[in-house]
């Protein structure tokens, strides 16, 4: 490998986040506000549509969900309370309550309820004020 080609490949292989391959050459520096807020659209858009899937076809959801987890994870930004709590703690899956969850609301002095898997069976418990 001469000269030459070392700094080709040293270019390509810079773009790691942050950055997006302009060429073999050189690449171009993405503020990261912005490849976030992108991120975060990118993301809500897939929620919706996995969500829209839900009704009719889960496997295709659960894929919907999981590539929102990742482009999450991708740009470091951290989902929403809400879209947070349609992911199970222990097996990671999509859970929609109705569907793939089972919501019950506890009877006893302190109000709350289980939202139990039904995939992996875990339950949680949320105390409601």
């Amino acid at each position: 490998m001469n000269l030459r080609q070392s700094i080709k490949f040293r270019n390509r292989s810079v773009g790691g986040k942050g950055f997006i391959p302009f060429s073999t050459t050189n690449s171009i520096h993405v503020n990261r506000k912005l490849t976030r807020q992108i991120g975060r659209e990118r993301v809500d858009i897939v929620i919706a549509n996995a969500l829209a899937y839900s009704k009719s076809n889960m496997e295709l959801a659960n894929a919907q969900a999981q590539l929102a987890k990742k482009i999450a994870m991708r740009v470091r930004l951290r989902l929403d309370y809400e879209i947070r709590q349609l992911y199970c703690k222990k097996c990671k899956y999509f859970i929609i309550p109705g569907r793939s969850s089972r919501v019950r609301v506890g009877r006893s002095r302190v109000k709350g309820i289980r939202i139990t898997c039904l995939r992996c069976g875990h339950v949680y418990r949320k105390i409601i004020l």
